[in-house]
C-alpha cells in the first residue's frame, strides 16, 4: 500500500508544479491538458508544436516550458504503465525509475536558471514536494 502511495505522490506532486506562462501561473496539469487538447483537436497553424524551439540547454524559461511538458508527460505515462501486471517486480521498478527520471529531467529543464530567473525560482519552490516524493521513492526502492 505504501509503495503505491509514494509513486502516486510523485505523480500528483509533479502535476502541481506551477509554471509561469502567458499572463499568469498555472499548475502543470492544466497546461498538459490544454496542450494535449490543442495537439489533437486544434487545426491552427500557429500552435506550440508547430513553433517548437530547437532544444538547447541555453534556451530561456519560456522555450523550455514545452520541453518540460513533453518530458514530464512521457514520464507520467511511463510511471502509470509500470503499474500494470504484465511486468515482473524487477521490471516494474526499472520502468518506474525511467518514468521518474524523465520527470526529474523535465523539472531540471524548467528550473535550471534558478539563480537568474524569477519564474524558475517559482517553479522550483512549487516543485519541492515533487523532489521530496522522488527522494522517498528512490530511498524505498533501494530498500526493497
Amino acid at each position: 500500500m505504501i509503495k503505491g502511495l509514494k509513486s502516486i505522490g510523485v505523480l500528483i506532486a509533479n502535476f502541481i508544479i506551477c509554471i509561469g506562462a502567458g499572463h499568469g501561473f498555472g499548475p502543470m496539469f492544466l497546461l498538459e491538458f490544454f496542450s494535449i487538447q490543442e495537439f489533437f483537436f486544434n487545426n491552427s497553424s500557429e500552435s506550440f508544436y508547430t513553433t517548437l524551439p530547437s532544444f538547447s540547454f541555453m534556451n530561456s524559461y519560456e522555450d523550455m516550458i514545452v520541453y518540460f511538458l513533453i518530458f514530464s508527460a512521457i514520464g507520467q505515462i511511463i510511471l502509470l504503465i509500470s503499474y500494470h501486471n504484465f511486468f515482473k517486480i524487477r521490471e516494474k521498478k526499472r520502468v518506474r525509475s525511467v518514468g521518474i527520471l524523465l520527470m526529474v529531467f523535465g523539472f531540471f529543464l524548467i528550473s535550471k536558471n534558478l539563480f537568474s530567473d524569477g519564474l524558475a525560482i517559482f517553479s522550483f519552490v512549487t516543485g519541492i514536494p515533487f523532489l521530496y516524493f522522488v527522494i522517498l521513492e528512490i530511498k524505498f526502492s533501494f530498500n526493497d
